[in-house]
C-alpha cells in the first residue's frame, strides 16, 4: 500500500465515526420531542462510543504507519497525540466522578469555585469526540496546506468545532455545575441545550463533508501512485541468470562468458 492508500483508509474510518456521531446526536436532539427517539438514542449512545473508539484508533494507527513508511517521524508524533486524545475520552470516564466531587466542594461564588466549575467544563469538553475531531481538522489544515481544494472545508470544520466546543464548555459549567456568578444574561445565553445540540450537529455535518473530500482526494492520489509504481516496475530490466541447473555444476558464469565469446566469433 502507498502512503495515500493509508491516508484514504484513515479518512474513510473517520468518516464512518462522524456519521455515527451525527446520527446518534440527531436522535438525541429530536428525542427531546419524542420519547421513542429518546430511548433509541440512549441505547445507541454506548454502542456508538465504543465503535468510534475502535475505528478512531485504527484510523490514527493507519495514518501513523503511512508516516513511518514515508519516514516522516514528526507527522507520526501527531498521530500519537490524536491517539492519546482518543483514549482519554475512554479513561476519563473512570475518574470523572471523583474529579467532579473534588471540584464542586468549593463554594460556587468563590474564586476557587468559579475556576473549578470552568475547569470541569473544559475537562468534559476535552474528553469528547467533538473536541477530538476539531483537533483532527486542525491537523488536516497543516497537513494538507498544499491542497487548496481541501483547505476551505477543513477550516470550516475546525471553526465550527471551536464554536461548538467553547459553547459546550460554558454550557456544562452553567447547567451541570451551577456556574451563575456572571449573571442571568450569561446563564440564558450559554444555558440553552438546544443551541448546543444544533452546534453539535453542524460540527459533525461539516466533519462528514470534510472527510468525504479528503477521502476522494487521497483515493485519486493513491490510484495515480499505483499507476506510477506499475510503470516503474515494468521498466525494470531483469538481470541474466548466472546459475543454471541444466549442467553438472551450478556456477556457469565462466561457461556463459566463453559461450558469448564463441557466438561473437561465429557472427564475425
Amino acid at each position: 500500500m502507498t502512503k495515500s492508500d493509508y491516508l484514504s483508509n484513515s479518512a474513510k474510518l473517520l468518516l464512518i465515526c462522524s456519521g455515527f456521531l451525527f446520527v446518534v446526536n440527531s436522535l438525541a436532539f429530536f428525542g427531546m420531542y419524542s420519547d421513542v427517539l429518546s430511548e433509541i438514542s440512549a441505547k445507541l449512545t454506548t454502542a456508538c462510543f465504543y465503535i468510534v473508539l475502535v475505528l478512531g484508533f485504527l484510523a490514527f494507527n493507519g495514518e501513523g504507519i503511512a508516516y513511518k513508511h514515508s519516514r516522516q517521524p514528526e507527522n507520526k508524533k501527531k498521530t500519537l497525540v490524536l491517539k492519546i486524545l482518543l483514549l482519554s475520552a475512554f479513561f476519563i470516564r473512570f475518574i470523572k466522578i471523583p474529579v467532579e466531587n473534588a471540584a464542586l466542594s468549593f463554594d460556587s461564588h468563590s474564586f476557587s469555585g468559579v475556576i473549578s466549575r470552568l475547569f470541569l467544563g473544559v475537562f468534559n469538553t476535552v474528553a469528547s469526540y467533538g473536541f477530538l475531531l476539531t483537533i483532527v481538522a486542525l491537523w488536516y489544515i497543516f497537513r494538507d496546506s498544499g491542497v487548496k481544494k481541501l483547505l476551505l472545508p477543513e477550516c470550516v470544520s475546525f471553526f465550527t468545532g471551536v464554536l461548538y466546543n467553547v459553547y459546550k464548555m460554558l454550557n456544562y459549567s452553567v447547567t451541570r455545575y451551577g456556574l451563575d456568578i456572571f449573571g442571568e444574561f450569561f446563564v440564558s445565553v450559554f444555558g440553552n441545550g438546544k443551541v448546543m445540540s444544533v452546534l453539535c450537529l453542524i460540527h459533525f455535518l461539516c466533519d462528514i463533508v470534510m472527510f468525504i473530500l479528503v477521502l476522494l482526494h487521497y483515493n485519486r492520489q493513491a490510484i495515480a501512485e499505483q499507476k506510477e509504481k506499475a510503470v516503474i516496475t515494468n521498466r525494470m530490466i531483469t538481470s541474466r541468470k548466472i546459475y543454471s541447473t541444466d549442467c553438472f555444476g551450478l556456477d556457469t558464469l565462466e561457461d556463459d562468458f566463453f559461450l558469448d565469446k564463441q557466438e561473437e566469433l561465429a557472427e564475425i
